[in-house]
């Protein structure tokens, strides 16, 4: 090999590994944005946004009764995301209309953590 592919090579290695951790980076801030947590991925988010509208964690680790309905699933893992319906399919997706001022998500050990809308009091 010559001097000037080796050093071609080296560029493009060099912008490869750039773009990479670019992109890393970029994924990281997004979900950060997203969750609020750096270490989203371990950690239960601060928070949720479901239906457009931006939820929080609240104290309660409450799981919901037993009329509840999957109106969502945390991004990326798939953990679902449910809301308290009166006579609601007991743990089915359901057609949600409204918006419900308190959500549930269940997190990878099994427990189930409260969420309020935004600001709410």
């Amino acid at each position: 090999m010559t001097q000037r592919s080796v050093r071609r090579r080296n560029r493009i290695l060099a912008g490869g590994v750039i773009l990479i951790a670019f992109a890393a980076m970029w994924g990281q801030y997004s979900m950060w944005q997203r969750y609020g947590v750096f270490d989203w991925w371990s950690a239960q988010p601060r928070f949720v946004k479901v239906l457009g509208r931006d939820y929080e964690r609240g104290r309660f680790h409450n799981p919901p009764t037993p009329h509840y309905c999957i109106i969502d699933t945390m991004f990326p893992f798939d953990y679902p995301i449910a809301a308290d319906v009166v006579g609601g399919p007991d743990g089915r997706p359901c057609d949600f209309h409204g918006t419900p001022t308190g959500v549930y998500l269940r997190w990878k050990d099994g427990t189930w953590t409260q969420y309020q809308l935004l600001g709410a009091p």
